[in-house]
């Protein structure tokens, strides 16, 4: 997006601020007078902007709702995808794991010490932690290791 078009778009959003600020302050008789001077009915002008709004809330909804879908197909997608995990050993496993707690220093610190060393931890273990990472999204079982 242009320069040009980005400032006209923040002068259009301050502009509708301040107009919806102004709308704000004013009292409900006032509003109620000058759209029965302009010959409106207050009723109706009501209406129109309680369902104009209904119709803007739900479209946001409807956009977080999408969006939370797509975020849990894709962390699904990541879960369902077992035949990497399948053809990594124990100790690859071992070594992803130490990787992960290499980079992420506040899982270093929450982690057991059966965890912190990778050696003291049953495969078992190591299954259980490389699966909940996996599943987390810090270990990708595309990446070439």
């Amino acid at each position: 997006m242009s320069t040009k078009l980005q400032e006209i778009r923040e002068e259009l959003g301050r502009l509708g601020d301040a107009l919806a600020e102004d709308v704000m302050a004013t009292g409900t008789d006032e509003l109620a007078r000058e759209d029965l001077e302009e010959g409106r009915d207050p009723e109706a002008v009501g209406a129109a902007v309680r369902s104009r709004v209904s119709t803007v809330v739900m479209a946001q909804r409807r956009g977080l709702l999408h969006a939370a879908r797509r975020g849990y197909e894709r962390a699904a997608e990541l879960v369902a995808r077992p035949t990497a995990a399948i053809k990594r050993t124990v100790e690859q496993k071992r070594v992803d794991i130490a990787r992960v707690l290499e980079k992420k220093a506040e899982l270093r610190e929450a982690l057991t010490v059966a965890y912190r060393d990778g050696q003291s931890a049953s495969d078992k273990d190591v299954e259980s932690m490389w699966e909940d990472l996996r599943a987390l999204g810090l270990i990708d079982v595309d990446e070439d290791t």
